[in-house]
């Protein structure tokens, strides 16, 4: 298992917001290319970068951090906010989840928990980072994309 930085743990949840926000003029061309290269090679993205791409995320993370105490880039605080804290609704919550099957290497059937048993839901999702997974996992989703393996 690779060990991320807050940084990369940032920049996974929110990449997946990446198109979407280049679409409506929220992030110019040249960081979507610099983006895609940091996940690609697993870069460590500057934190001035994600700030300019992700403001909408970050000024979250920023204000979540001063309510807790916390340093807001540290690996801890980052999952803490986007697991528990990030508060969207729709598209861009984060979800709660168990891996069902791999049905491929990038495609996943995750079954996805709700605030009771009668919003929980089957669907598939994809294994965008390529994390090693079986059935019984725990994992989150932003996207429909498994961002992480949760131990």
């Amino acid at each position: 298992m690779t060990l991320l930085t807050g940084e990369q743990l940032f920049l996974r949840y929110a990449y997946v917001c990446t198109d979407d926000r280049f679409s409506r003029g929220l992030i110019k061309e040249e960081h979507v290319a610099t983006l895609q290269k940091l996940i690609e090679e697993n870069g460590d993205p500057e934190q001035a970068l994600l700030m300019e791409c992700f403001a909408d995320a970050t000024r979250g993370l920023f204000a979540f951090a001063g309510q807790q105490g916390k340093s807001p880039w540290t690996k801890e605080t980052i999952t803490l906010f986007w697991r528990h804290h990030h508060g969207h609704e729709g598209d861009c919550r984060v979800l709660h989840g168990v891996v069902l099957v791999a049905c491929s290497q990038k495609k996943i059937a995750v079954r996805v928990y709700g605030a009771d048993a009668k919003e929980s839901s089957d669907y598939f999702a994809l294994n965008h980072y390529g994390l090693s997974l079986s059935a019984g996992d725990r994992v989150t989703l932003h996207r429909r994309v498994i961002i992480e393996h949760v131990v």
